[in-house]
């Protein structure tokens, strides 16, 4: 978590004349750019990864996505998404968290359609990320294909894909629907309380809240 300690290590390490980053460096360091603040250390990396001479392979491209998209950079994002030669899933999901994280729910959901039509399957980060665009766009229909989808996995047990079902169910009014998924959840963590107790919440339901809270505490 000490991003700035980080940065200041990688630029110590560039101005070493024996020493040369190699695509492991870059990818330590680009996960220290977290906010539109670090953006122009992330062009200064970017630019580095350049200089010597790496080229945007599938792992530091990824990297660069996530990066740009956490930076709030969308279109340079889209970019280096474009320049990845050998796309796997991850990469798929790093393009899809950009454009949740900048607010670009539809578009997320446009790529996510994109990966399945070239025959890549989902994985559980995936499934958290659309589900969040879905969650944005309050767009029930979708969110239930997509659950249904999920019903045929093996992460239809996963913990943050249910947390991500329970939040979607809560924003778009089927308080039902996500209580009832708390309630089959075998293995429950601190974000499942959360969600069901803000569903309820943002539902009316101000009672079942404080309960479900004391029972959280329990």
């Amino acid at each position: 978590g000490k991003d700035k300690e980080a940065l200041h290590v990688f630029y110590e390490m560039q101005r070493s004349e024996d020493i040369e980053p190699n695509n492991v460096t870059y990818v330590c360091i680009l996960s220290a750019c977290n906010t539109p603040d670090a953006l122009e250390d992330g062009y200064k990396i970017h630019a580095s990864i350049v200089y010597n001479g790496y080229e945007v392979d599938e792992m530091l491209g990824t990297s660069l996505v996530s990066m740009y998209g956490r930076c709030h950079t969308l279109c340079c994002a889209k970019i280096v998404f474009c320049l990845i030669d050998s796309k796997d899933v991850i990469s798929w999901n790093s393009i899809i968290s950009a454009c949740t994280e900048n607010g670009q729910s539809e578009e997320a959901l446009d790529i996510y359609y994109q990966m399945l039509s070239i025959g890549l399957k989902p994985d559980s980060f995936t499934f958290v990320n659309i589900l969040d665009a879905c969650t944005m766009e309050r767009d029930l229909e979708v969110g239930q294909s997509i659950h249904s989808t999920i019903s045929n996995t093996i992460y239809k047990n996963d913990i943050a894909v249910n947390n991500a079902l329970i939040t979607f169910y809560g924003k778009c009014d089927c308080l039902d629907i996500a209580k009832r998924l708390f309630e089959e959840m075998k293995e429950r963590d601190a974000i499942t309380w959360n969600a069901i107790i803000a569903a309820c919440s943002q539902n009316g339901h101000d009672d079942e809240a404080l309960d479900l809270f004391h029972r959280m505490l329990k």
